[in-house]
């Protein structure tokens, strides 16, 4: 089809002229690729440059080299029909020759005639002692229209044999690190989980701030993410105008001038709005009797058509709930149970940069202006969020064991029991008695301290507390009748009263 009847059909459709995607212009298209042939401003299908009846969409033309060998100037298109799920690329021996022409080595050629580009391992090149002649700044389209990040490549001028000797070229190919390997093999559950805990160790480290600082566990070869502009935009409009009929509206934006104010959050730069990015969805949940009542949930989950979301990037980490069974149990063993969490836990760890802008997210300014943040601390939603609290803390503990070192500041066996303690941000413990119940809210808040982490809302079985429950990893703590059950064991033996005991003291 000519290129007139291409952009004719285009704009019947009502479709933007750089991507093809229907509902906005290309005056609002946020792709801010260009036209590899022409380098103008529309889709490579649209260009007026490609011949009609051509067998490829670029045609090259390679000037005469000083050896006065030449490629030839129309490159025969091949391809492969495969009936099996695997598909095969043609390959063909050839001989590399260096520019000296005593240089020469065999290779294997991978002829893929999609591709618009040829390439040559940099290792290759430098054996072959090929000078890099120029450098070219190149974005890599793969399928669904996603684009990798711009790599500056060398060019190279590869000259090139049969192996027999009857024929000779040369070609311009750009520096490539890798050109094709092993496809991966699938890893079970423990080995990802394994690969998970190696990946915080060697990146976690304390930041200037004295917090933890920590790198998203991201799942190797995870397909690449599509712009979700268009999703967040939308979200975030019903978002507001159910904020604005709920009277929540200006509550939910004073949480996110508090976070800019502590650091949690910052506006992205106008230079870097346009980098390769996430954004990530948001609401709330009121909870009238928390400590706070307002709190902000971001959809890590929310995917588009053809894109994964951001939780399918990343690992979770260990299964944490395996561990409520032991922890409930340590929490019941003796006479006083203990209680409390981490003040805003997760906000308290530190991201890499590098992983910042894949947790952007949108407002509305004061002034009714769209605002572009980005996270700088760890979501709350993100399903590797758990996991890495949880290193953080036992990361935390054991460096205070090994800081002890046979002259401790605090006894061992009072670290040792906080270490089992901890579920996410919740810590559950039990002690025999009123000092040692001290000594452990001491030494609990003091080490967890030292990075930032509060703990608040100590709780704990005290007769002088007329309270009768809380909430205990969503499960009701009847402390009153824990206590009173202490007292009947203690009297008569038994934690129970027969009826003639309930009545007598029902009398009383």
């Amino acid at each position: 089809m000519p290129s007139e009847e291409r952009q004719k059909a285009v704009q019947n459709s009502r479709s933007c002229y750089l991507c093809l995607e229907k509902g906005h212009v290309i005056a609002k298209c946020r792709r801010k690729t260009s036209c590899v042939i022409c380098g103008k401003k529309h889709h490579i299908l649209l260009c007026r440059n490609i011949q009609a009846g051509s067998k490829s969409p670029i045609s090259v033309n390679i000037r005469k080299d000083e050896s006065k060998e030449t490629v030839p100037q129309r490159d025969e298109t091949l391809a492969n029909l495969a009936r099996t799920p695997n598909v095969l690329l043609q390959t063909l021996m050839v001989t590399l020759r260096g520019r000296d022409k005593k240089k020469k080595r065999q290779a294997r050629a991978i002829i893929d005639s999609a591709s618009q580009r040829s390439y040559i391992l940099k290792c290759t090149a430098d054996e072959m002692q090929f000078e890099s002649s120029c450098k070219e700044e190149l974005s890599h389209s793969l399928f669904g229209g996603t684009c990798n990040d711009i790599i500056n490549h060398d060019v190279f001028t590869v000259f090139l044999s049969k192996t027999d000797g009857t024929y000779h070229c040369n070609f311009k190919a750009l520096g490539q690190d890798v050109i094709c390997g092993n496809p991966p093999e699938k890893k079970n559950k423990l080995e990802l989980q394994e690969e998970a805990r190696d990946h915080f160790l060697s990146t976690v480290k304390v930041n200037e701030e004295g917090r933890f600082q920590v790198s998203l566990p991201w799942l190797d070869n995870h397909l690449p993410f599509k712009d979700n502009y268009d999703l967040a935009i939308k979200r975030l409009d019903s978002t507001v105008k159910r904020f604005k009929a709920e009277k929540i509206y200006d509550p939910y934006g004073e949480v996110f001038n508090e976070w800019k104010r502590e650091g949690i959050i910052e506006e992205v730069p106008k230079t870097e709005i346009h980098l390769p990015c996430h954004y990530l969805p948001h609401c709330h949940v009121v909870k009238e009797n928390s400590t706070t009542r307002i709190r902000l949930v971001f959809d890590a989950s929310a995917k588009q058509k053809g894109s994964p979301s951001l939780n399918d990037c990343l690992e979770k980490g260990l299964n944490l709930i395996e561990l409520i069974p032991s922890i409930l149990h340590r929490f019941r063993m003796n006479r006083i149970g203990v209680s409390t969490d981490i003040r805003k836990a997760f906000l308290q760890i530190s991201l890499y940069p590098k992983d910042k802008d894949y947790l952007r997210f949108l407002w509305y300014g004061t002034d009714g202006k769209l605002k572009y943040y980005r996270h700088c601390r760890v979501v709350f939603g993100v399903t590797s969020s758990p996991f890495l609290l949880v290193s953080v803390i036992q990361y935390l503990i054991e460096s205070t064991l090994k800081e002890l070192n046979g002259n401790p500041k605090y006894k061992v066996d009072v670290i040792q029991q906080l270490k089992k303690s901890f579920y996410v941000d919740n810590c559950l413990a039990s002690v025999k008695n009123e000092l040692e119940l001290q000594q452990f809210i001491q030494v609990a808040s003091d080490t967890l301290a030292t990075r930032k982490l509060e703990l608040r809302g100590w709780e704990y079985s005290d007769p002088t507390d007329n309270s009768s429950s809380t909430n205990v990893l969503g499960m009701v703590w009847e402390r009153l009748i824990g206590m009173m059950k202490r007292v009947l064991r203690k009297i008569l033996g038994r934690a129970c009263l027969n009826y003639e005991e309930m009545y007598g003291c029902l009398i009383m």
